[in-house]
């Protein structure tokens, strides 16, 4: 470890706080790598948001890990596009929530399942309408059986059309239940076949109402057995 490495991971937190973003956008990757759990925890958003894209992947897995939300929303798109499969899945499942929008459509849509299943699931509206259509078609079945119900209602109208029919499958019934008549009539109709028939009998009369009659040609006869007497008072 050089010196300036050793001076630096003996500073404390309260130390780390008075560096300027001017200095630590300045520090190579070999003294971010030195930076310890400690040193991480003292910095602020504007701080982190300093780090060069080239030095921020110096971060290793267990400084990831430590870093809050409140930390998490000066992170950039450009930054968080340098770090690895790794450094992604340490984020914790709270931080996560204080991901920018931009920052969450800097994750590459080759690392996009490296976003834990319990981080998915805590992610909010804003951010998954955020996600990009390669991020989106990136997705696991996994992930998005995690997603919440409200922040689904998130999701624009190209997003739930670009769900293939495992990702539609993979949607729990309290998620459908969630979706919107408009988001509902952007199904692509090769896929709406994949809606499952416990999840077309929880639907109400209004979700219905919203499919379009491309959409319900295609509908296989358990789905039309599924519906409801209520739902289909249309």
């Amino acid at each position: 470890m050089s010196s300036v490495s050793f001076a630096l991971s003996t500073l404390d937190s309260a130390t780390i706080r008075v560096l300027t973003t001017e200095q630590l956008g300045g520090f190579s990757s070999a003294q971010v790598a030195s930076f310890t759990t400690s040193n991480i925890r003292g910095l602020s958003a504007a701080q982190l948001s300093a780090l060069n894209t080239a030095s921020i992947s110096a971060l290793d897995t267990e400084d990831v890990l430590v870093l809050t939300s409140v930390q998490l929303q000066g992170l950039r798109g450009e930054q968080i596009a340098q770090w690895t499969t790794q450094q992604i899945a340490a984020l914790s499942s709270q931080a996560v929530l204080g991901l920018s929008t931009s920052a969450l459509q800097g994750v590459r849509s080759s690392q996009i399942t490296a976003i834990q299943t319990q981080d998915v699931a805590n992610l909010r509206g804003l951010q998954l309408g955020a996600l990009t259509s390669d991020q989106w078609l990136g997705l696991s079945t996994a992930q998005v059986f995690a997603l919440g119900s409200v922040a689904l209602s998130g999701l624009s109208t190209t997003q739930v059309g670009l769900l293939s029919s495992a990702q539609l499958v993979a949607l729990s019934t309290a998620n459908i239940r969630g979706l919107s008549s408009v988001q509902l009539g952007a199904i692509s109709t090769s896929k709406v076949a994949a809606l499952e028939s416990q999840d077309v009998a929880a639907l109400s009369s209004v979700q219905v109402a919203g499919f379009s009659t491309p959409q319900l040609g295609q509908w296989v006869t358990g789905q039309v057995q599924a519906l409801g007497s209520g739902a289909i008072r249309v």
